[in-house]
């Protein structure tokens, strides 16, 4: 494949063809870069870039090899850049107005999808690539109306109106939706009772809500694999139920290239690690390695089709960073601490802690942390953490006002991870690209920018309208209303 040659047989190739061509006495005309037919955007939700440092890190002591990002770091046919997350109101952005900055081109304030405060809602690109005749997916381990998924193909005024966000997904008929998230699709969940999923299936969109279901579905597909967020990796695979129930991310991408290749005009296919961002939030190490190498593995699996394919570019990215994870120094390190006792971890702190919720034992608290993920505490880090539990003496501490703070803080002096905190920050994100179209992302990329590229790769050109900051907020203060829920959960910002 063109995209595969290296500069050195690339150029050898060109030298070969002058010496043999008739001299004319003119420069030969170059030909215009190879365009991709496809085009797949995979996004870990909230990775750092120390994130798949760490992953690696843990993949090379404790599975004996190098991560899939390891290798694609070193790969001959991959270019790398990094991606500037900033949004309207300033360099730290939630998922919202980052997926909508890939989804619109347009930079918008926090919480809001697609949309101005004024209920102005901008043409997200997956109608624009539908009008073009493309087929269009988006899969995550989130709720499948969550903020980046919604970014490119919906619009709200609030990224909370998920209920909306389902209609919007039927409305613009994406070819393939797959996550969690069946309470916003469903009548016996949803606050108006509308049948949602059975608007889909009367559209002939097949309803799977198993990986059994997901094998066998043909055409348009609408997968619904958990009633919110689909579980995190370290949940689904120590729960045998689960595992046979829900599909992993891999097998979700796999899925979708099946049910999306062969279309004439090519498609478009968005595949978000959602989870990773939620257990940076909770400084859950165990839960943010497992998902970070269970997107790895889709990565895998969705470089493996575009390297056969040969008209598919592929775009792996995050829409921000949070949490500052980083492996810290461990003064003698050995195989009963740091991250080799990640794979002890049985489930996630999003399960745990409602098991430690009432215990007031430290001694019992200390075996109950000890049954699930291995790490013996000390007697007085359970004290310190079931006193924070019930007197918030974390509260008046920035970024640890948090109900997994404290839990976290105490796991990190046994595994070896710190945490700047548990919220998004506004670091640089790693970009990684193979396929026809890869050299637009060399260098640093802002965000907004890869509108207008995937467009382009289409002979498309399409400009949404754009807003200041001062009109944004004078919006928003007249509408007396606001898409950012002061003391909402942080966890899926």
């Amino acid at each position: 494949m063109a995209d595969r040659i290296s500069r050195r047989g690339l150029l050898g190739t060109a030298v070969a063809g002058a010496v043999s061509a008739p001299l004319l006495g003119r420069a030969s005309i170059p030909s215009a870069p190879k365009k991709p037919k496809n085009i797949i955007l995979m996004v870990s939700d909230g990775m750092m870039p120390s994130v798949p440092v760490m992953a690696n890190q843990y993949s090379e002591l404790v599975l004996g090899k190098k991560s899939v990002w390891a290798q694609l770091k070193r790969a001959d046919d991959a270019v790398h850049g990094l991606m500037d997350p900033r949004i309207l109101e300033g360099f730290v952005p939630d998922s919202a107005a980052a997926a909508s900055s890939w989804g619109s081109g347009t930079h918008i304030l926090n919480g809001y999808v697609n949309a101005f405060p004024d209920g102005t809602f901008l043409t997200p690109i997956c109608r624009l690539f539908r009008q073009a005749g493309m087929k269009t997916g988006l899969v995550t381990t989130a709720s499948a109306t969550h903020a980046t998924p919604a970014g490119f193909a919906a619009y709200t005024i609030s990224r909370r109106g998920e209920e909306e966000i389902a209609v919007c997904y039927l409305n613009e008929e994406v070819d393939v939706v797959m996550g969690g998230g069946s309470k916003f699709f469903d009548a016996s969940a949803r606050s108006d009772k509308r049948d949602v999923s059975g608007d889909f299936a009367k559209k002939g969109y097949a309803v799977a809500r198993s990986t059994k279901a997901l094998k066998a579905a043909k055409g348009r597909v609408l997968g619904l694999f958990a009633e919110n967020q689909t579980p995190y990796e370290v949940d689904r695979v120590n729960t045998p139920a689960l595992e046979e129930q829900m599909p992993s991310l891999r097998e979700m991408s796999v899925e979708a290239l099946r049910l999306l290749k062969g279309s004439k005009e090519g498609f478009f296919l968005m595949i978000e690690g959602a989870r990773v961002d939620h257990a940076a939030h909770n400084n859950d190490a165990a839960a943010i390695v497992g998902d970070q190498l269970a997107f790895e593995s889709a990565v895998e699996a969705v470089l493996e089709f575009a390297r056969n394919n040969g008209e598919t570019l592929v775009v792996v990215t995050s829409d921000h960073g949070c949490g500052g994870p980083t492996l810290n120094y461990q003064l003698f390190p050995g195989k009963d601490t740091g991250l080799y006792l990640l794979p002890k971890s049985t489930m996630s702190f999003e399960v745990l802690l409602p098991l430690l919720k009432d215990i007031t034992n430290p001694d019992d608290y200390i075996a109950k942390v000890t049954e699930h993920t291995g790490v013996t505490l000390t007697a007085e880090q359970a004290k310190f953490v079931i006193r924070n539990r019930d007197e918030k003496i974390l509260d008046g501490v920035t970024q640890y006002s948090y109900q997994y703070a404290g839990l976290g803080m105490v796991m990190s002096r046994h595994w070896n991870v710190g945490w700047t905190g548990t919220s998004h920050n506004g670091d640089y994100t790693w970009i990684s690209a193979v396929g026809p179209g890869k050299e637009q992302f060399e260098g640093i990329v802002l965000n907004r920018t890869f509108f207008e590229k995937f467009l382009a790769f289409k002979g498309l050109k399409f400009v949404n309208p754009s807003i200041s900051v001062e009109e944004a907020y004078r919006q928003r203060e007249a509408a007396k209303t606001s898409a950012w829920m002061v003391g909402e959960e942080m966890v899926g910002l």
